[in-house]
Formats: C-alpha cells, sequence, structure tokens
C-alpha cells in the first residue's frame, strides 16, 4: 500500500510542476535558501531548503528545465535579507512558504522589474 501511495503522490507532484504557476525562492527563519513551489490552486510545496548560497535555486529561475518546469514559469525571488546562522542547533525543515518583499521577477529566464 505504501508503495502504491507513494507513486500517486509523485505522479500528483509531477503533474502539479508541469502546471506550476509561481515557484518562490526565500530564506527561512535561519538565513537558509529555499524554494517553493505554488500551484495554479494556490498550494505550496518545499522544492529545497537548507541552502547556503543563492545562486543556487536563482540559477535554476533561468534555467527551468532543470528543475522540469514548464519554460514560462514565474520565478519571485526574495532579496537577501538575512544572515544564515550556520549550523544553528534549532534548524529544522521549514514549511514552504512564498517570497518575502522585496523581491525581483524571473520569467522566461529573463529577469524583470517585479
Amino acid at each position: 500500500m505504501t508503495r502504491k501511495r507513494d507513486l500517486m503522490r509523485g505522479q500528483r507532484i509531477a503533474k502539479e510542476r508541469t502546471q506550476a504557476a509561481i515557484v518562490h525562492i526565500t530564506q527561512d527563519d535561519y538565513g537558509y535558501w529555499m524554494m517553493s513551489l505554488e500551484t495554479a490552486d494556490g498550494q505550496l510545496h518545499l522544492m529545497m531548503s537548507l541552502l547556503e548560497d543563492v545562486e543556487d535555486p536563482v540559477g535554476h529561475a533561468y534555467n527551468p528545465d532543470e528543475l522540469d518546469l514548464p519554460a514560462d514559469t514565474m520565478f519571485l525571488v526574495s532579496e537577501d535579507v538575512k544572515p544564515i546562522q550556520l549550523h544553528h542547533p534549532d534548524w529544522h525543515v521549514p514549511e514552504p512558504r512564498r517570497a518575502a518583499k522585496p523581491y525581483y521577477v524571473v520569467e522566461g529566464g529573463v529577469r524583470t522589474d517585479g
């Protein structure tokens, strides 16, 4: 039963990626970078977390096909506002979240004013 449920979850996430509305790149409470997928129905799904350098997720904004996302996916990228608290003992996997303002927009692999 677990294997079937995992397969169905994987199929659902794959479908959501092909129907992506927005990808949010922002910082968690400890300054690490994270990426969340917002689907057309407004639900958020954590894609990546515990990234020390914003260039890791931002590179995907210019090449969404690396994440199996449509080429016209919109990325909202928060400005760097929090210093990273490396190896903080209270760090935990964050809940997905939207990009914090101020942010800029990358759409179709091109940065635009947000």
